[in-house]
């Protein structure tokens, strides 16, 4: 029971590193693409990013621990990466949503600290989700001892 919790928790963690590189990876294409970015607008949009992707990459990772070390059908990591890429293809659209400014005859605004909020939000949810699925599959592993 202990073990494979062990083995499922480093699975979360190593997968929200994962994450974490990716947004990393992101951030750095989208500095290199626009030239550069201001300095308050850049660290916000990144931190966003990486927010955002560390949740859902531990979303995967939860699935891919669960996958691994316990005997779940064929279907639960497929289905675990639809769940996170659906999270994310969701937050990308309602951040959009969020963040668009409108605009006026000097042109748009964007408020890109409503997307902040957001991403902190999802990121916090998603570790609640994860941290729950985890303390509730280490309930029913010590019970069934």
């Amino acid at each position: 029971g202990v073990e494979v919790f062990a083995k499922r928790r480093g699975s979360v963690v190593y997968a929200t590193a994962a994450g974490l590189g990716y947004a990393t990876v992101l951030n750095v294409m989208f500095v290199v693409q626009n030239g550069g970015v201001d300095l308050g607008l850049g660290v916000i949009r990144m931190a966003v990013v990486a927010l955002a992707q560390a949740g859902f990459a531990g979303i995967t990772g939860y699935f891919l621990g669960r996958a691994k070390f316990e005997h779940e059908p064929i279907w639960w990591m497929p289905l675990g990466i639809t769940l996170a890429a659906v999270a994310n293809g969701l937050f990308n659209w309602v951040r959009g949503e969020v963040t668009r400014g409108g605009v006026s005859l000097s042109g748009g605004a964007a408020n890109p600290w409503s997307g902040l909020i957001l991403a902190a939000v999802v990121a916090f949810v998603c570790l609640g989700a994860v941290s729950w699925l985890i303390r509730r599959n280490v309930k029913s592993a010590l019970a069934a001892k």
